[in-house]
């Protein structure tokens, strides 16, 4: 069966992409995201749109990168900022 096919199955890769992201933040990021007022929420929310580095490189720089859409990572950290 194809993964599409498979809602158990997708919640499974869900939740490894979940700590997956989580890894891939230092504790550095960790701090500079809490001394800007993100959360783990939004950190993860940022990673799915801009991966990991295109988090880290926001924290570090400003540089909000975006998707095909227009979408930039400080929005969608803002949005799914506090959600948990």
């Amino acid at each position: 069966k194809h993964s599409v096919d498979n809602p158990e199955l997708q919640i499974q890769m869900a939740w490894k992409l979940l700590k997956e992201f989580k890894n891939s933040f230092s504790p550095l990021d960790w701090n500079k995201a809490r001394n800007k007022g993100y959360t783990e929420s939004a950190m993860i929310a940022g990673a799915w749109l801009s991966g990991a580095g295109g988090v880290r490189n926001f924290l570090n720089t400003g540089y909000k990168a975006q998707d095909n859409l227009g979408t930039d990572v400080k929005h969608y950290m803002d949005k799914f900022n506090k959600l948990v």
